[in-house]
């Protein structure tokens, strides 16, 4: 018998073109694993490892995308920082936090600098498309 996959199936039906999200996280393992995840579920995803790199998609693609999917602590510059720079620069964008850190995952929950839901690790996908539709306010299965 084999083996069930964990990320849910896309569905293809006519209808507005995919939300566009991009995701900055600088593990490799997390980055890939929500990338297949948010694909399978008909999003447009652009990746980037750091907030450096996700300002240089931005230059390239800003007028596409819908949401800032981030983890919170990466090298060089916080994940919540880098949001409150993009936010005063694009202000449509929309932001999901990811942290596997309890302790940040309870400060940023008070914090509102930038508005944006957290998302705890670990996650599974289904939580995972749950959220960013939550985010993006997309009605969808």
């Amino acid at each position: 018998m084999g083996a069930v996959s964990p990320f849910p199936v896309a569905v293809s039906r006519p209808g507005p073109p995919p939300r566009t999200v991009l995701l900055v996280e600088d593990e490799a393992t997390v980055r890939s694993f929500v990338l297949r995840a948010l694909e399978l579920a008909g999003f447009r995803v652009f990746e980037a490892q750091h907030p450096k790199e996700a300002f240089q998609v931005l230059e390239r693609v800003a007028g596409c995308v819908d949401l800032i999917l981030t983890d919170v602590v990466m090298p060089g510059m916080s994940g919540r920082l880098m949001a409150d720079r993009l936010a005063s620069r694009y202000p449509n964008l929309r932001f999901l936090f990811m942290s596997g850190n309890a302790d940040v995952v309870r400060i940023l929950n008070g914090a509102g600098a930038t508005d944006g839901a957290m998302l705890c690790k670990p996650f599974t996908p289904t939580l995972l498309i749950e959220r960013v539709r939550k985010a993006l306010d997309v009605e969808g299965t």
